[in-house]
C-alpha cells in the first residue's frame, strides 16, 4: 500500500510539473516573438537575451504592452527546449507569404529561400564551404566531377548537398499572371528585359524543366565520390512554389522514384503550414532512414509480432493447447486479411469485435458461424450478409 500510495503521489507531482512547464512555456513563446517584432522599437535599458542556437532560450526582465495597460513580466529562468516548438503558424505564414511573392530569379533566391527553410523546419543552415570537398558534408555549391566515357572530365555543382542525406537542385518558375500582366501591360522594351525564370509554372514546359532538374540530380549522385555513397532522397525546388521529393532508399544505383507516392511527392508552398509535411522534411534533413516504408513496416511486423506473442502466451496459461491457439490466431488472421481485401464487408469483423466486447461468452458461438458460412458459403446471421 506505501508503495501504491507513493506511486500516486509521484504521478501527481508529475502531472502539476507538466501543467506548470506547458503553462510556462506558452507564455514564453509568445513574449519571444513579440520580443522580436519589438526589437528596433525598445529604447528602455531592459535586458534582454535570446539564444537559438541549441535551442535554448533566456528571457530576463521582458516589457509586456497591451493596448490599455502595460505591466512587468520577470521570469528569470532559462528553458532548454527545441526551437522547433517556437515556430508558430505566423511564422509559417509569413514565410509562405514572403516567398509567394518571389520569382524568375533562381541564383539570386534559392540560397535564401532554403536557408529559412531549414529555420522553419528547426534545422541548422548549410555550412561554409572549404577548399577540400571531403569535408564539405552539408554546403551549398558542392562540386563534382562527371567522368565521360571517352576520358574526359567535366565539373558540376550541386545546389545544396548533405552527404548521407540529400542531393537538391533549385530553379524557380514564374507564376502564369504575373507572365499575362507582363505581356499586356508591359512595353516592348520593358518585356524584353523582364525575368523569365525557368518556364511558365503549370505549363508543360515547367513540367519538363522539372524533370530535367531531376534528371541533373540524378547525374550528381553518380557522380559523387564511391566513398560517399549515393544519398536517399534526391529534392527538386521550384524557390517560392513547390518541394518536390525522390527517394532510393537501398543506395545501390537504383532509380529515384516519386516519395511517398507519384501523386504527393510534391510539396505546394503552401502546406508548408502542415505539421505533418514540416516533419517529413525535418525528416529529410535529419534523419532520412526513418522515412524508409521497409524500416517502419519491420518494425510494425515487430510489434505485431510481440503482441500475438503475448496473446499467444495468455492464452496457453489458460489452460489451451499451443496447437488449438495457433489455429485460432491463424483463423483469426485470414478473416482480418479477407476484410481487408473486401471478400468480407469492410470492417464487418472488426465491427463484430467491438459488438462483443464485455461479452465474452458469445463470442464462441458467433465467431464459430461466421468460420462456417466463410467454409461453406452462404447467408451469414453474424454479418447479415452472403
Amino acid at each position: 500500500m506505501q508503495k501504491i500510495r507513493a506511486a500516486h503521489s509521484h504521478n501527481d507531482v508529475a502531472a502539476q510539473c507538466n501543467g506548470a512547464a506547458t503553462s510556462f512555456l506558452r507564455r514564453a513563446r509568445s513574449l519571444w516573438f513579440w520580443e522580436r517584432a519589438q526589437r528596433e522599437r525598445r529604447r528602455s535599458g531592459q535586458k534582454r537575451s535570446l539564444c537559438a542556437g541549441g535551442g535554448a532560450v533566456k528571457i530576463e526582465n521582458i516589457r509586456l504592452q497591451n493596448r490599455n495597460r502595460v505591466s512587468r513580466f520577470a521570469a528569470k529562468r532559462f528553458l532548454v527546449l527545441p526551437f522547433a516548438l517556437f515556430v508558430e503558424r505566423s511564422d509559417t505564414q509569413s514565410f509562405i507569404d514572403r516567398w509567394h511573392n518571389s520569382g524568375a530569379a533562381e541564383r539570386a533566391n534559392y540560397q535564401l529561400f532554403l536557408s529559412e527553410l531549414c529555420d522553419l523546419i528547426g534545422v541548422p543552415r548549410p555550412e561554409p564551404s572549404k577548399p577540400n570537398d571531403e569535408d564539405n558534408a552539408y554546403v551549398f555549391e558542392r562540386s563534382v566531377t562527371f567522368h565521360h566515357p571517352d576520358g574526359s572530365t567535366s565539373a558540376g555543382r550541386i545546389d545544396l548537398y548533405k552527404r548521407s542525406h540529400f542531393i537538391l537542385e533549385a530553379k524557380q518558375g514564374v507564376e502564369k499572371k504575373e507572365k499575362e500582366a507582363m505581356l499586356s501591360e508591359a512595353a516592348q522594351t520593358k518585356q524584353q528585359r523582364a525575368k523569365k525564370g525557368t518556364a511558365m509554372r503549370g505549363s508543360a514546359a515547367w513540367d519538363e524543366a522539372m524533370l530535367k532538374a531531376r534528371g541533373q540530380a540524378e547525374q550528381y549522385a553518380r557522380a559523387l565520390p564511391a566513398s560517399e555513397g549515393r544519398p536517399p532522397f534526391l529534392v527538386v525546388v521550384d524557390v517560392g512554389h513547390s518541394i518536390e521529393i525522390y527517394s532510393e532508399f537501398t543506395r545501390t544505383g537504383g532509380n529515384y522514384v516519386p516519395f511517398p507516392d507519384p501523386r504527393s511527392h510534391r510539396i505546394l508552398l503552401s502546406q508548408l503550414s502542415d505539421e505533418q509535411v514540416r516533419e517529413t522534411l525535418r525528416l529529410v534533413w535529419t534523419d532520412p532512414l526513418a522515412l524508409d516504408p521497409a524500416r517502419r513496416s519491420a518494425r510494425v511486423t515487430r510489434e505485431i509480432a510481440e503482441k500475438l506473442g503475448r496473446l499467444a502466451q495468455s492464452l496457453e496459461a489458460s489452460k489451451h493447447s499451443a496447437e488449438a491457439v495457433a489455429t485460432f490466431l491463424m483463423r483469426a488472421l485470414f478473416t482480418m486479411f479477407a476484410e481487408d481485401m473486401e471478400l468480407l464487408p469492410r470492417d464487418s469483423f472488426l465491427n463484430l469485435l467491438k459488438s462483443l466486447h464485455g461479452h465474452s461468452d458469445q463470442f464462441v458461438p458467433m465467431v464459430e458461424e461466421l468460420w462456417s458460412r466463410m467454409k461453406t458459403g452462404g447467408f451469414s446471421t453474424v454479418l447479415r450478409e452472403k
